[in-house]
């Protein structure tokens, strides 16, 4: 059973209801979706009718007013949906609103539709409120009774409520002093309108202001002097109240100054941003900003831009400085007032400082000896490595080409060559063949030639190639022709 939402009456506009979105996997609240996630679709669906699709928008805060399709994270994974009028039209019971967003689920629910107005405290918007009274109190009453009570008020002399009956003079009233006076006289003393109207209290006791004075507070018939009152001075208010200023601040001319200062804010001031508060968001803080303004940011310029505020906002950048950025130690406090005090500060032509040129610098690098250098990790060390370990290894493969008559200090590099070419020449092969259709080595090759040319048998269209024994098969080759071949084939 889908979960009620709200109950609101048929017909109503920019309405809102609350939906809640959790993790597809886990069902934890999901709370960074915005109108244009992923995979984002809400809809509502109305009694009987078919599914229609919403078209997200997004929000500049919860308190904007409703925007048809406005989407906006509420808390813990409840967000702010603006359904479209449409959605609560008359002619149907009830509208269902949900959703689908990648990797989550929408938990939406119902809205009822209803022919009264549940906000109204009074009568419900109804226009007619049916009531068919026939007892006041508890006590039967007659239509006549009611009737006369309605159309004439209430007379003691005829109309009674049953139930109720009112005497014309009151004998016994408990609870209070019985007043036996007649106040008839101070009654009739009460001023008439005509006498409030024209302001002729006449009576004597009526307040005087000529005579009559209240508690701590003596009237007098004419103030003569006030030094303490600020803006009592006639000349200094005739000075700053001018009829000109005055008429700055009639209503035709307000209208006119507020154009002249709208007129000079150009159209493009503003252009392309959406909303300046998320700008200002996105520039000054690292947390998740509106996407729309974040895409508006990457359009400026050549609209190439690859602004991210998790990484570039001065929040961000603050908070790499605080963990990137140390105090540095071991300096001189000193300023330079201090540091010109001193008695051996003569800079002049480079005069006390040791100005080097490259052919020197070069020549004292060259010489420098590779023992002075030997700390693991250095650039000397790892040089001399490189030099030590080429030096040994080629020595060894000089000596295995040479042999062991291989003396470093004497033999020279073109006396290795020679040695080398003399046993290339000289040094017995290994009888090996190379498989049909495989790269072969040298000695491969040269053996397969040498058996094609001298040691082969020819029968039909088959020439079998022999090894070195004369018997054993070395390879075999196919002719295109057992008479008159043109061409032959390896076969195996």
């Amino acid at each position: 059973m889908a979960t009620l939402l709200d109950i609101v009456k048929k017909g109503a506009t920019n309405r809102s209801v609350t939906i809640r979105i959790i993790d597809a996997t886990d069902g934890t609240p999901e709370t960074g979706v915005v109108w244009d996630t992923a995979g984002i679709d809400l809809w509502y669906r109305r009694e009987s009718g078919a599914l229609v699709s919403v078209t997200e928008a997004t929000l500049a805060a919860l308190t904007t007013a409703h925007t048809d399709g406005g989407f906006l994270h509420i808390s813990d994974g409840e967000y702010r949906l603006d359904l479209p009028d449409a959605a609560f039209a008359t002619g149907t019971q009830h509208v269902d609103v949900g959703g689908t967003v990648t990797g989550m689920v929408v938990i939406g629910g119902r809205v009822r539709l209803v022919d009264y107005d549940p906000e109204d405290a009074v009568a419900l918007g109804l226009s007619l409120m049916p009531a068919n009274v026939t007892q006041l109190g508890g006590v039967a009453q007659s239509l006549t009774d009611l009737k006369d009570f309605a159309d004439e008020g209430y007379d003691p002399a005829t109309n009674k409520v049953q139930g109720v009956v009112l005497v014309d003079t009151l004998t016994t009233y408990t609870g209070n002093t019985l007043q036996t006076a007649d106040h008839t006289a101070t009654i009739a003393d009460i001023p008439t309108v005509a006498e409030f109207n024209a302001r002729t209290l006449v009576a004597a006791s009526y307040f005087d202001p000529a005579t009559d004075a209240v508690a701590n507070v003596t009237l007098v018939a004419t103030t003569t002097t006030n030094t303490d009152m600020v803006g009592t001075n006639s000349a200094a208010l005739a000075s700053v109240c001018t009829e000109g200023r005055l008429a700055e601040l009639d209503a035709a001319n307000l209208p006119a100054d507020v154009d002249t200062l709208l007129g000079r804010i150009t159209a493009t001031l503003f252009a392309g941003i959406t909303s300046l508060a998320e700008w200002l968001g996105l520039i000054a803080g690292k947390q998740a900003g509106n996407a729309t303004a974040r895409t508006e940011v990457r359009a400026t310029g050549a609209g190439s831009g690859t602004y991210d505020e998790t990484t570039d906002s001065n929040e961000a950048k603050r908070d790499r400085g605080d963990v990137a950025w140390v105090t540095a130690t071991g300096f001189s406090t000193h300023d330079a007032a201090a540091v010109w005090t001193n008695g051996t500060r003569t800079l002049t032509a480079n005069t006390n400082l040791n100005d080097p040129t490259a052919a020197v610098i070069a020549d004292a690098v060259w010489d420098e000896g590779s023992l002075g250098h030997s700390a693991s990790g250095t650039y000397g060390r790892h040089v001399t490595d490189i030099l030590t370990a080429t030096k040994v290894t080629l020595e060894d493969h000089l000596t295995d080409i040479k042999g062991t008559g291989f003396a470093k200090d004497t033999d020279s590099l073109p006396q290795c060559l020679t040695a080398v070419v003399a046993d290339i020449l000289t040094i017995q092969m290994s009888e090996a063949y190379a498989a049909d259709g495989t790269a072969p080595t040298l000695a491969q090759a040269l053996f397969l030639i040498m058996q094609s040319v001298g040691e082969f048998a020819i029968a039909s269209t088959t020439v079998t190639v022999k090894k070195l024994d004369g018997t054993t098969t070395a390879a075999t080759y196919t002719l295109d022709d057992a008479t008159s071949p043109t061409s032959r084939t390896r076969a195996t």
